[in-house]
């Protein structure tokens, strides 16, 4: 029969209560790109940062086709965060316990977890809203100024481009609209000096 020391179930507990402690702050993580998303967790302090002067380029995507995207982002996102849950716990009771299962390890990862949720999690939730619309105003105005030169150079190469197409096909256009012209207005006159 094998028995474990207790050091080593202590060590066990604590192992797991620092791996929830990590799960839950990679959760929060993704609400907040949840809330990039679109999500709504409630900050009155997000009300205040919205008012912050965003990029002219800056829009946002709604509609039932941003909802369902978003709904899909979603559960992929939770798809993806358990599975990898999944392998980390399988991974980390393999190393930590030669591949048995304790209560004392999922009690400490709940344990982990539900202390993040009651502590630092509460106030990043709060916050939530307010990281997003500080993460927004930032990558909003770093893609403005990264584009702007670019937007800058399409607008003086069109310019170009347009005075170029206007110096080569204008005259040749005017040439044959003005011959046209005088083609029409002399059978005008011709038939008008034949009728009087």
């Amino acid at each position: 029969m094998l028995t474990t020391s207790p050091a080593e179930l202590l060590r066990l507990f604590w192992g797991g209560l620092f791996l929830g402690l990590a799960f839950a702050a990679v959760y929060d993580v993704l609400r907040i790109t949840r809330v990039l998303m679109g999500e709504t967790y409630g900050s009155r302090a997000a009300g205040r940062l919205a008012a912050l002067p965003m990029p002219p380029a800056a829009r946002t995507h709604g509609g039932r086709f941003g909802r369902r995207l978003r709904d899909l982002l979603v559960n992929l996102e939770d798809l993806l965060y358990f599975l990898c849950v999944g392998v980390t716990v399988a991974v980390y009771l393999s190393a930590a316990n030669h591949g048995r299962v304790r209560w004392l390890a999922f009690a400490g990862i709940a344990l982990g977890f539900l202390f993040w949720r009651l502590t630092a999690g509460r106030m990043i939730i709060a916050c939530s809203a307010a990281i997003a619309a500080l993460l927004r105003f930032a990558v909003g105005w770093i893609l403005w100024c990264i584009c702007r030169p670019f937007v800058w150079l399409g607008r003086l190469i069109a310019g170009r481009l347009r005075a170029l197409w206007l110096w080569l096909y204008l005259p040749a256009y005017t040439r044959r609209t003005t011959r046209q012209c005088l083609r029409r207005l002399t059978r005008a006159f011709s038939k008008f000096e034949m009728e009087g």
